[in-house]
């Protein structure tokens, strides 16, 4: 029985780990960003997921350095350019933000999120990415979360 759920949650936790892995944004989910002290990395699957319509949930919110954002910020353009639908919005040059609805996974929606807070003069110097599968729409996803 012990050997069962240890199986079942290595399965699981591969399931979740590869479930972006088609994107260019994939190697910021890995180990080497969610491990880190100074990032938060959230993960939603089943049950909790399921409340909001969705089948998996996985944010991280990173500092910024220079380079870990023109990276990221490359990859997320990179994603967008096969996005069906997208709202994104720059400021001095820089992504600030995107919504990219990707296509459907085995009919469900996926979504890929992106913010630098470094850019809203808060001073909050991170960037938020969020990678979203589920039956959710976009529309219904913003109400959800908020924009």
């Amino acid at each position: 029985m012990k050997r069962l759920l240890f199986f079942l949650l290595i399965l699981w936790g591969t399931i979740a780990a590869t479930a972006q892995s088609h994107l260019n944004v994939a190697p910021f989910f890995t180990e080497r960003f969610t491990r880190r002290n100074d990032v938060v990395s959230v993960m939603l699957k089943g049950r909790k997921a399921a409340q909001y319509r969705l089948s998996l949930f996985r944010s991280i919110t990173v500092p910024t350095t220079p380079e870990e954002v023109e990276r990221v910020e490359r990859a997320v353009r990179s994603d967008a350019r096969r996005a069906l639908q997208q709202e994104a919005g720059t400021k001095d040059g820089r992504l600030y933000y995107g919504f990219y609805h990707l296509a459907s996974k085995k009919n469900k929606n996926t979504f890929l999120f992106y913010r630098n807070n470094a850019l809203s003069g808060s001073g909050d110097n991170t960037f938020i990415l969020i990678y979203i599968e589920g039956e959710a729409g976009l529309s219904e996803l913003k109400r959800i979360f908020g924009k």
